[in-house]
């Protein structure tokens, strides 16, 4: 995590300990206070580990389930191929 990741977690930590409010937490992390609610809500539910993810691409996931590729280029394989 970088530094302000860790920043937040402690932040956050700190208003679910009940020593600092939601809206004090906002004006330090420089934050709204409905974006810091979000943050609470996704720390509840997954801790530390909650901060968001970069996005991922689809097209950068390779697609296992078709050996032949996506088909952009590509053949599906006919039965002369699979010996059937």
């Amino acid at each position: 995590m970088s530094d302000r990741e860790v920043r937040r977690v402690e932040f956050l930590g700190d208003v679910v300990g009940g020593r600092l409010t939601v809206s004090s937490a906002a004006a330090v992390l420089g934050l709204s206070e409905r974006q810091v609610w979000r943050l609470l809500k996704r720390y509840r539910d997954g801790g530390a580990i909650a901060s968001p993810a970069p996005p991922v691409s689809i097209r950068s996931v390779p697609d296992v389930s078709r050996p032949w590729g996506t088909g952009r280029g590509g053949r599906r394989p006919s039965s002369a191929d699979t010996g059937l």
